[in-house]
Order: structure tokens, then sequence, then C-alpha cells
């Protein structure tokens, strides 16, 4: 079984594919992605005609660092991000998501409901020198329990 998993870096949700649970032989991202959502297929092949999807190199053991595969990654901006996660079966065809997939998409979950239940707050910071309007989570004491049991569940 194919699994997929994913991190957040440079502001970019990355992808990458992986044959088994033991992470021994990568896949072909690029065409496991052709099978997810429109937005996600079109920006893999995008990531591709860039000369992406990148290759990473993944440690397979905690305790034996030196223990490395080589696995391509795409790297997906906010709109195919969103359209991957916010999916229930989150990768079509013969793919699984893996524990970091799954974390990230219950993380966009909780983000999303928080926004729909307006528990919002504008702010605005001085970055730079220049003021930066934004929106921050105004979280319940229950949400707050929630995000903390997330973060200690973290698998990055």
């Amino acid at each position: 079984m194919r699994f997929v998993h994913a991190t957040w870096h440079v502001g970019m949700l990355w992808i990458w594919g992986l044959e088994d649970s033991a992470g021994t032989t990568a896949v072909d991202l690029p065409d496991l992605l052709d099978a997810s959502p429109p937005v996600v297929a079109a920006e893999a092949r995008i990531a591709a005609a860039l000369r992406r999807p990148d290759r990473i190199d993944l440690a397979l053991d905690a305790a034996a660092p030196e223990l490395l595969t080589s696995a391509s990654a795409v790297p997906l901006g906010a709109p195919a991000a969103l359209s991957l996660l916010c999916r229930p079966d989150l990768v079509a065809g013969e793919g699984a998501a893996g524990e970091s997939l799954r974390h990230a998409q219950e993380l966009v979950t909780v983000a999303l409901r928080l926004a729909a239940a307006g528990r919002m707050l504008p702010s605005l910071r001085v970055v730079g020198g220049s003021a930066v309007a934004r929106w921050e989570p105004a979280p319940t004491a229950e949400d707050e329990e929630h995000l903390a049991a997330l973060a200690a569940r973290q698998p990055w």
C-alpha cells in the first residue's frame, strides 16, 4: 500500500509518498496525485513542470538516522493544500493517508471550525517596519485543550 505524508515548510504543504508503512520504497507522487482533486493534480503537474518535485531524504528510523530513503516531494500552495486536506478520503486510488497527512487534516479542520464559529479576531502587527493586518484565532478553553492534544500528537 502507498502512504502519503505531509509537512508544512516555507508556507507550503509538502507531501511525499512511501510504498509501505515501514517507509522502505518511495512512490511516484505526481502519478498518485493525479487521482486526487483537480486543483491538487493540476498543482502537482505545475510543480513537475517547474522541475519539482524535489527529492528529499527521509530517515526511516529516528534511532538510526543513517537509514535514509529518498522520495519525491511536491509543494502545494494554500488552495491545493486546502482542497486535499478537506477531503474525507484525502488521497484517492491506492493511496492511504499517513499519520502526518491525517494530522495536517485535523489541524485544518480545527482552523475551519474556529473560523466558521466566528472565533477569529483582527490584529495589527508591525513586521519589518510595516503594519500588517491579519486575522488570528480566538479559541475557547475547550478549543485550547483540543489544540494542546493535537500539538502533543504532532508527528513531525
